[in-house]
């Protein structure tokens, strides 16, 4: 929890804007069943409701997230 006391405010508003897009979709799956398709699936989603801005800043936040999850 410090670490994430210690990012900048608008780095922890980036990543609480994009995690509402993130969770309803991927919340139940574990990192390493989230593939390809399910991103670009999700992403055409968002890109079809949300415009390119949000998608692109949930889709950063939301690959960050996957790649670092532990194994």
């Amino acid at each position: 929890m410090d670490a994430w006391k210690r990012k900048p405010p608008r780095t922890r508003e980036d990543w609480e804007r994009g995690w509402t897009f993130i969770e309803p979709y991927f919340a139940d799956l574990p990192p390493a069943d989230i593939t390809l398709e399910l991103l670009d699936d999700w992403y055409g989603r968002l890109l079809r409701v949300k415009g390119v801005d949000i998608a692109y800043r949930a889709v950063k936040r939301g690959v960050r997230c996957i790649i670092s999850w532990p194994a």
